[in-house]
């Protein structure tokens, strides 16, 4: 597992996820802003699955991956 918090561009993210491929990690947490729901897309094309949502604090945002299929893993804070 790999967490980068949130602090990548949708291309650093992609680049940085493709080099670390062959280390066949379990899931790569947040590479881009929580809102960012097609820059997370874009990662998840290339590592799956990308984990998201521990920051997300009403239903709108869960809704909205859900809906588009963007998260492959999500939590729910407690």
């Amino acid at each position: 597992m790999l967490d980068f918090n949130q602090s990548l561009d949708p291309a650093e993210a992609t680049r940085r996820i493709a080099r670390l491929a062959p280390y066949d990690l379990t899931w790569i947490e947040e590479p881009v802003p929580q809102e960012n729901l097609w820059g997370m897309q874009g990662a998840r094309d290339i590592a799956d699955p990308i984990q998201a949502g521990e920051k997300w604090w009403f239903p709108r945002g869960f809704s909205e991956a859900i809906r588009g299929e963007r998260r492959a893993i999500t939590s729910m804070p407690t």
